[in-house]
This record gives C-alpha cells, structure tokens and sequence, in this order.
C-alpha cells in the first residue's frame, strides 16, 4: 500500500500501529460517530513515508490522523472535535 497515494484518494485517513491504544480509541470514536475512513496499519515497508510525514508534520504519536490531505492530529484532536 503506498501511503501518500491512500491520503491523496481518500477524505479521512488513519495510519495506526498494532496495539496502539490511542489507536484503539481513534477507531471506536469513529465508528459510533458512523464516520468512514480508510485505516493504514504501519508496518516497515512504510517506513520511507512514514518518517517523511512525521518530519513534515512533526509526528510524534499515533495515530496520525488526515482529512481532505491535511495533518489533522490523533485521538486528542479528533475527540475535542
């Protein structure tokens, strides 16, 4: 799955890790808010566009939430939203 491509053909996107809590939440929130998204699930084989976008946007947690190509924030954000 090539990242940069899911972000650019899709309004909300997810990138998580397994056994991410936050993650875990991101999901549940977005699921009782019935709200769709495409969800990335890291693994080493996105790790080029991964440190890209966490040196872009200055990532330091997950999830990394995106809508419409744009760095949103993770749980945090989208909760308070």
């Amino acid at each position: 799955m090539n990242v940069m491509t899911t972000i650019r053909e899709n309004r909300l996107v997810m990138i998580s890790k397994i056994d991410c809590y936050f993650c875990i939440l991101t999901k549940a929130l977005l699921k009782l808010k019935n709200i769709d998204y495409v969800e990335i699930i890291y693994d080493d084989s996105m790790l080029n566009d991964i440190n890209y976008l966490k040196k872009f946007y200055e990532i330091k947690t997950y999830p990394m939430i995106f809508i419409d190509q744009k760095y949103f924030g993770g749980y945090k954000e989208l909760n308070e939203l």
